[in-house]
């Protein structure tokens, strides 16, 4: 019973020192000589703590979970996330079904959390042969081929045969 005490105890302390940390937080804005009126935060973090990613990374930790049920690997640093997924040519549509069901959910969980996919930094980078870039074509997500991205995946799909 003792260690239960000095467990809750300490999850206390934690939460307190959270809470004291992110209320009570005001801003102005000085320029020119002129200074606004002060503004009270009610939510976020201090842009430029430290604290403030450690929590972020905490508050998406979920995120995985919902990636994770597609199939589909994931790498995050920060607020940045990449989905990976690695398939067979003959498993083009079935992959790309896979990763377009993935971002919707992924988008479901943000909105639920109160963030927002940002669909102009969303990206798909599709490597394999001069076939398999052709294949995806018509299937799965909708894709606006940039030229560059497409000379990159027709240039690791050369190396392949090399």
């Amino acid at each position: 019973m003792c260690d239960l005490l000095l467990v809750c105890h300490r999850i206390y302390i934690a939460l307190s020192c959270t809470i004291s940390y992110l209320s009570g937080r005001t801003y102005r804005v000085v320029y020119a000589g002129g200074t606004s009126s002060v503004v009270y935060i009610v939510c976020s973090f201090p842009q430029g703590s430290v604290l403030g990613p450690v929590l972020f990374v905490l508050y998406v930790a979920d995120l995985a979970d919902v990636i994770n049920r597609h199939g589909v690997t994931l790498h995050s640093f920060a607020d940045d996330t990449q989905l990976y997924l690695h398939c067979c040519c003959e498993d083009i549509t079935t992959a790309a079904t896979r990763l377009k069901e993935c971002i919707v959910d992924v988008g479901r969980w943000m909105s639920v959390n109160r963030l927002k996919l940002n669909t102009e930094k969303t990206e798909l980078l599709w490597t394999g042969s001069r076939h398999s870039i052709f294949q995806l074509h018509g299937h799965g997500p909708s894709i606006q081929w940039a030229p560059i991205l497409s000379q990159l995946a027709t240039m690791c799909g050369c190396l392949e045969y090399m």
